[in-house]
C-alpha cells in the first residue's frame, strides 16, 4: 500500500474543506429567517490563540442547526475592535452580514467593548438588545464568589480571580495541570485539590489510593478528579469524587507521611457535603442550557428565577435554625455572596430572554403570573413583546420553529433539586392566558394568548411546525429569536476539539490546516 505525501494530503484536506465551505453558504444563503452566533477566544498549548465563531438557525426543516462557522487565529489581538474586526470579516466571507439576531459572549470586558464596536462598523445591529450574555458563566462566577467567600480557595487561587474571570476571558484553556503546594493547603477544597493532584501524578500513590478504597469498602476503581475555576462544574464533580471515596482518602492521608498534612476534618467534610448539594443546582442548569441541540434562551429567565428561590429556601432553612453553628453562619454568608454575584450580572442581561418565554408555547404568559419574580416583569415583557410583534408584522408574513430536549439525561439522585415542572400545564388541564389588557390585542398574538399552552412534554419545534400557518408572524418572531444560544457554550466545545487537534505532538500545525480540520469535522455532520 503506497501512503500519498504530505502535500497531497493537504491538498486534498484543503479540497474538501472548500467544497463544504461553498455548501454551507449556499445552505445558509437559502435562509429567509434571521441567525445567531458565539464567539470566543482560546490559546493553543503552542501558545498561539484563536478566535472560535459558531452559527445557530433553524432551518426550513423545522431543525435547530448548530455549526462551525470559522476558526480565526487571533495573532495576539485581543481588544473588543479587533474581535469586532475578525467577527465582521468572517460574516462578510459567508455574505451573512444582515441576518444577525444575537451574539452570545461571556462577561469578559472586551467583549461588551466588541458589541459597541460591532455597533460601529453594522448599521443594522443594535449593542443593546443583541448582544446576549452567557448564562452558564454567570453560573460560574456565582460559585466561584462562593468558594471565595467561604474561603474555601486559597490565597493563589483567588489572587486576581475577579480579573480572571470578568475582565480577562481572553485565555480560557482548561488547564489539567493545577496544582497546590503545602502552603496552600489551608482549607478543604484545597486539601482535596491537593490530594487529587498528587495521586493523580504519581502511580505509588494511586496504588495506595486504590488499596486504601479497597480496605475502606468503597468504589475503588474511580480516578481522581480535579478541578479548574475555568472549568464548569469541575468543582462540584471532584467534591462529588472526594465523598463517594471519603472514608478511602481519610485512610491514604493518614498512612502516607507525604499527605499527612492535608487531612481532611470531620467539620471540613461536613462543609464539602453543603456545599455539593448547593452546587447540584448549578451543575443541572449549566448542563441544560449548554446543549446545542434543542432552543434554550426561554429557559434562561426561568432558571435563574428558581434558582434564586431555591438559594433563598436554602438561606431561610439555615437562618430559621435555633443552634446554628459557625458553618450554618459561613454558609449563609456564601450562600448570599452567590446569589449578589449572579445578580449583578444577570441585570445586564438582554431582555429579549424574557419575551422569548412568550414564545414558548409550554409558557406563554402564564408561566409570569405563577412566580413572584413573573408578576414583576410581565407587563413590560408584554409591552415590548407587543412592540417586536407589530414591527414583524408589518415586515414579514412568514414561518418559524423550535425544538426542545427529548430524552434528557437525568443529573443526580437529589430530591433538592430545580423542579421544572411546577410552571408547566398539566398535559390534560391546561387554560388559557385570559385577555391580553395592553390596549394593544392584534388578531393572531390574541389569538396565540387565548389559547391553552402545550403540555410540558410537547416538543417546542414540532408545535410552530404545525401552527406555523396558523400563526405566520409569530412563527417567523420564534424561528428568529429562538435561535439564540442561552451560553457560548458552543464555542467552548469547539475548544475541546482544537486541544484535540493541536496537541503537544502537532504543535507546529499551521493555522490553515487547524482551521480546515476543525471546520471539515463539523461541516462534514451537516
Amino acid at each position: 500500500m503506497v501512503f500519498p505525501k504530505r502535500s497531497t494530503l493537504r491538498r486534498k484536506v484543503k479540497e474538501r474543506f472548500e467544497e463544504l465551505q461553498l455548501n454551507l453558504k449556499k445552505r445558509l444563503q437559502q435562509f429567509s429567517s434571521k441567525m445567531s452566533f458565539t464567539i470566543d477566544g482560546w490559546t493553543s498549548i503552542a501558545g498561539r490563540s484563536y478566535y472560535g465563531v459558531t452559527i445557530h438557525y433553524i432551518d426550513n426543516e423545522w431543525k435547530y442547526r448548530s455549526v462551525v462557522l470559522d476558526f480565526i487565529p487571533s495573532r495576539g489581538r485581543h481588544t473588543g475592535e479587533d474581535i469586532a474586526t475578525i467577527f465582521h470579516e468572517c460574516l462578510l466571507e459567508y455574505d451573512i452580514i444582515d441576518k444577525i439576531q444575537g451574539i452570545t459572549v461571556d462577561n469578559a470586558t472586551a467583549n461588551t467593548k466588541f458589541m459597541h464596536e460591532l455597533d460601529k462598523q453594522l448599521p443594522h445591529f443594535d449593542s443593546d438588545n443583541q448582544h446576549f450574555r452567557c448564562f452558564a458563566h454567570i453560573l460560574n462566577l456565582g460559585v466561584q464568589h462562593l468558594l471565595k467567600t467561604l474561603a474555601l480557595h486559597s490565597e493563589t487561587d483567588n489572587k486576581g480571580q475577579e480579573q480572571q474571570y470578568e475582565d480577562n476571558e481572553d485565555e480560557t484553556e482548561e488547564d489539567e495541570e493545577y496544582v497546590l503546594n503545602i502552603a496552600d493547603s489551608r482549607t478543604a477544597i484545597t486539601k482535596l485539590r491537593s490530594i487529587s493532584s498528587k495521586t493523580k501524578r504519581s502511580e505509588i500513590l494511586k496504588r495506595k489510593f486504590h488499596s486504601a478504597c479497597e480496605a475502606a469498602g468503597v468504589p475503588s476503581n474511580l480516578n481522581p478528579i480535579l478541578d479548574c475555576p475555568t472549568r464548569w462544574n469541575s468543582t462540584h464533580d471532584m467534591i462529588g469524587f472526594g465523598l463517594k471515596v471519603r472514608t478511602g482518602i481519610n485512610i491514604l492521608c493518614t498512612t502516607v507521611t507525604e499527605l499527612n498534612d492535608f487531612q481532611i476534618t470531620d467539620n471540613e467534610w461536613q462543609i464539602l457535603e453543603k456545599i455539593h448539594k448547593f452546587l447540584i443546582n448549578f451543575k443541572l442548569l449549566s448542563t441544560k442550557l449548554g446543549e446545542e441541540k434543542y432552543v434554550t434562551l426561554p429557559l434562561v429567565i426561568v432558571s435563574f428565577n428558581l434558582l434564586l428561590d431555591k438559594i433563598e429556601s436554602m438561606v431561610n432553612q439555615l437562618d430559621e435554625k435555633h443552634n446554628r453553628s459557625e458553618v450554618d453562619e459561613r454558609l449563609i454568608l456564601g450562600f448570599q455572596a452567590a446569589r449578589d454575584k449572579m445578580l449583578k450580572h444577570y441585570k445586564k442581561s438582554n431582555w429579549i430572554c424574557c419575551t422569548s418565554l412568550i414564545l414558548d408555547p409550554r409558557h406563554k404568559t402564564q408561566t409570569f403570573d405563577m412566580t413572584l419574580w413573573g408578576k414583576q416583569i410581565k407587563t413590560e415583557s408584554l409591552r415590548k413583546f407587543t412592540e417586536l410583534y407589530k414591527e414583524y408584522k408589518s415586515l414579514h408574513s412568514v414561518n418559524t420553529s423550535l425544538e426542545s430536549p427529548r430524552n434528557e439525561k437525568k443529573v443526580c439522585e437529589y430530591e433538592d433539586v430545580i423542579d421544572f415542572e411546577k410552571l408547566y400545564a398539566c398535559p390534560s388541564t391546561s387554560s388559557g392566558s385570559g385577555s391580553f389588557h395592553q390596549g394593544l390585542v392584534i388578531d393572531e398574538l390574541e389569538e396565540y394568548l387565548s389559547k391553552p399552552r402545550a403540555a410540558s412534554s410537547e416538543d417546542i419545534l414540532e408545535w410552530w411546525r404545525i401552527h406555523e400557518t396558523e400563526y405566520p408572524t409569530l412563527s417567523k418572531m420564534a424561528r428568529d429569536f429562538l435561535s439564540i444560544p442561552a451560553t457560548s457554550v458552543p464555542a467552548e466545545r469547539l475548544f475541546s476539539k482544537a486541544s484535540l487537534v493541536i496537541r503537544k505532538h502537532r504543535n507546529r500545525l499551521s493555522d490553515e490546516s487547524a482551521r480546515w480540520l476543525l471546520c471539515i469535522n463539523s461541516w462534514s455532520k451537516e
